[in-house]
């Protein structure tokens, strides 16, 4: 917070005077409140600048970017983010003579001109003050370039003139930013040619605020200006090396054999991939913590050994997905049950209280996106851009299983959260397509008894990557009732999930929207190639190939009754635990994922399908084919499907997590009204799909089981507006309210 008012004695008129501006609005602040009597334009000596003309400038100046770095790497929650792209023998002031005299005052840009500098327009008379003419260099030429072009003739017209001439105020321009990051980048040369002799001066004559031992102005936690004279690995930190050529070296993870498949950051490295072991210790927490946190005084979980029979293991499968993830690690973290993530350092899914405890059980519910207000939609287009754009905390490894290490370190990719989000259905699902009727694939997360569980922990994961991205603890995935008339087209809008013209889709975050993972597989042979994340599969993100398919009157569209009829039926699921169940009433998740057995003629019906046994679309698979192809037996031609035909590559268009949202409203009601059934065991389930299957690909681990509960035990609900309401808890039971004074950084403008 920020005291506007004058000094007071008085607590009440300060608290008074408290004003909570953003984090960039601070940053400008912190750097006028320290240099506001000072201006490019200015020649005087009366003025007391904590940052600028004197020894601390560069020291300043480096924790001031620490300290924005901090503040964004807390704001993405990415603490790798990337950084913001010669001290004096001498220190003192401006009035310094001779280049070699002092690094600090050439590189801040003061250079002391004995001769007359009429023409020069960098160049100033010292009116009023006891030295001599003034060049600027460096640090100031790039400040004068921006805001004035020439110091003597500044535009006469404040407006003209940027903001970058303001010494005080010239934070306001982002380029700032980069400008000190160069800046500090020729300190940080400086201090390691230096490093044998680092002293920071001392002496008498070295202004108050600039002097060793002074606290940095205004800045909570204290530092000191000798704090900050270090190179810049102390602080976490290093410019990358060019090689003199002004492109940044790669710096790829190298790993050792591995088959294609996701591999945690903390993992990421040759000696837990040799051990197969991916127990790493929570970070923030210290190297005391121990693996898992388990050397805390309360254990946070342990590093255990992956229990999977050998009689169901083949050793020579080359398929990292058949017994995940017994080939890819056999030890990973279990976490107690208020802590998560690959390290439980995170807190549960049940617990994510917004503390690092994580003791208090949170409950927050899911909106309908027709309560969504325009504040709402604008909160999730961002969270969809960020994460669209940000390194997602995962490596994936493009190649086929292979022995050699080299082959699978030059394959490690690192997507975004949002590409990879796709890549995760893609990986398990990349054999199975809504056009084909086939049987040859081994989906570990459709037409089976995990479908719902599988999907249900889908959604969990982007949730909390959401969650860590924009640092809110409370976010959580709106849904789409598409059985609600009103509902069905009222999202397909420019400022909504975008519109869909002649089936390309446009809108504020839409337009151009890359698509991964997605390519026309009519006709080729299995199994479908390794998916790069990475890579752009060069398709526009399309939508309702005819307007007609997606018009809210569609009879197509799912209905209440339709749901109403899903939750009617009292069996979990049933042999042959497949799309083929015989009766829509054994099957409450066959139904529900939209597979009907159907004993007539298909008919002119666009939603069934000819095949050994003919299958009518419902419910969930209904609304992939109304956005993707309309009919299933007659499909457009590839290049105008949408891609919500395309099972494996369907999430790559953001409606499908509102779609899925929903399906899952409609589980949560079937176990609410079905309280104490058990996961089925049988046989002749599918592998992966077992109650005891960890769920593919996912680290942390999950079973089936573990996701067959009702949502409270994951901190959400279905909130009131669902068609099919639930018994609702009372949500937000966990208030994390304490004022911003009470907890952060009171900053007092004298």
């Amino acid at each position: 917070m920020v005291a506007t008012s004058p000094f007071s004695d008085d607590p009440q008129v300060v608290k008074d005077s408290l004003v909570q501006p953003t984090t960039y609005d601070l940053f400008v602040w912190l750097h006028h409140f320290v240099a506001k009597d000072n201006d490019i334009t200015l020649n005087r000596d009366g003025f007391t600048d904590y940052a600028h003309e004197g020894t601390g400038f560069p020291t300043w100046h480096r924790l001031f970017l620490l300290w924005l770095e901090r503040e964004i790497q807390i704001e993405t929650n990415d603490h790798t983010r990337e950084r913001v792209s010669s001290l004096e023998t001498n220190l003192g002031s401006t009035s310094v003579k001779g280049v070699d005299t002092s690094f600090r005052n050439y590189m801040e840009g003061f250079i002391v001109d004995p001769d007359n500098c009429d023409e020069d327009t960098l160049c100033s008379q010292q009116e009023g003050r006891a030295h001599e003419n003034i060049t600027r260099k460096l640090h100031n030429t790039v400040h004068i370039i921006l805001g004035l072009g020439d110091i003597k003739n500044a535009p006469a017209d404040f407006k003209d003139q940027g903001v970058m001439s303001c010494v005080a105020a010239s934070p306001n321009d982002p380029v700032f930013i980069n400008h000190h990051g160069k800046i500090d980048f020729v300190l940080e040369e400086w201090l390691v040619q230096n490093k044998d002799n680092l002293v920071y001066p001392q002496d008498d004559r070295i202004r108050h605020g600039h002097r060793g031992k002074d606290y940095i102005v205004p800045f909570i936690p204290l530092y000191t200006h000798e704090d900050m004279f270090k190179t810049a690995d102390n602080f976490g930190y290093e410019y990358l090396d060019t090689g003199g050529t002004g492109c940044p070296r790669s710096r790829k993870p190298a790993v050792v054999a591995v088959v294609n498949a996701i591999i945690p950051l903390p993992c990421a490295n040759v000696e837990d991939l040799r051990a197969r072991e991916c127990c790493p210790t929570p970070d923030y927490l210290g190297q005391n913590a121990g693996p898992c946190g388990s050397k805390l005084p309360e254990s946070r979980g342990s590093c255990k050994a992956i229990e999977i029979p050998e009689s169901e293991y083949n050793s020579s499968e080359k398929d990292v997905r058949k017994k995940w993830p017994i080939q890819y690690f056999k030890f990973t973290c279990v976490c107690n049950e208020t802590f998560g993530g690959v390290d439980c350092g995170e807190c549960s899914y049940a617990y994510n209280d917004n503390t690092t405890e994580c003791t208090t059980k949170t409950l927050f519910p899911r909106l309908p996106v027709s309560e969504m207000s325009s504040n709402d939609w604008r909160v999730y287009h961002n969270a969809l851009r960020s994460i669209k754009g940000s390194p997602a905390r995962y490596m994936v490894a493009t190649s086929p299983f292979s022995d050699d290490p080299q082959v699978v370190n030059d394959s490690l990719v690192q997507p975004t959260t949002y590409d990879l989000f796709v890549w995760l259905h893609h990986f398990v699902a990349k054999d199975n397509d809504i056009t084909l009727n086939t049987d040859d694939f081994t989906d570990y997360a459709h037409e089976g008894t995990g479908f719902p569980t599988w999907h249900r922990l889908f959604l969990l994961w982007l949730e909390r990557e959401i969650q860590i991205e924009i640092s809110d603890h409370t976010f959580r995935l709106p849904y789409w009732d598409w059985t609600q008339p009103s509902q069905r087209e009222s999202i397909f809008t420019r400022d909504k999930l975008g519109e869909h013209l002649n089936g390309e889709v446009v809108g504020d975050l839409f337009t151009n929207w890359e698509t991964h993972c997605w390519e026309d597989i009519t006709g080729k042979s299995y199994p479908i190639p390794i998916c790069d994340p990475t890579v752009s599969s060069g398709e526009t993100l399309r939508r309702c190939p005819c307007d007609t398919f997606c018009k809210k009157d569609n009879p197509n569209w799912p209905s209440e009754a339709d749901v109403n009829d899903a939750l009617a039926v009292k069996t979990y699921d049933d042999k042959p635990y497949d799309r083929y169940v015989p009766s829509r009433d054994n099957s409450f998740r066959n139904f529900m994922e939209g597979f009907v057995v159907n004993p007539d003629d298909c008919g002119s019906d666009p939603l069934c399908s000819i095949g050994k046994v003919n299958i009518t679309r419902k419910l969930h698979n209904s609304v992939h084919i109304l956005l993707g192809v309309g009919d299933v037996k007659d499909p457009p031609p590839f290049e105008y499907q949408g891609v919500m035909a395309c099972v494996a590559a369907s999430p790559n268009d953001p409606v499908f997590i509102n779609h899925h949202a929903n399906i899952d409203c409609i589980l949560e009601k079937w176990l609410w009204e079905n309280p104490n059934t058990p996961y089925p065991q049988c046989y002749k389930i599918r592998q992966g799909h077992r109650g005891n299957d960890y769920i593919v690909p996912f680290i942390p681990l999950y079973t089936h089981e573990d996701m067959f509960k009702t949502a409270d035990n994951f901190g959400y609900e279905c909130s009131t507006g669902s068609s099919y309401p639930l018994q609702l808890h009372a949500y937000n039971s966990i208030i994390i309210g304490m004022t911003a004074a009470s907890v952060g950084l009171i900053m007092h403008v004298l």
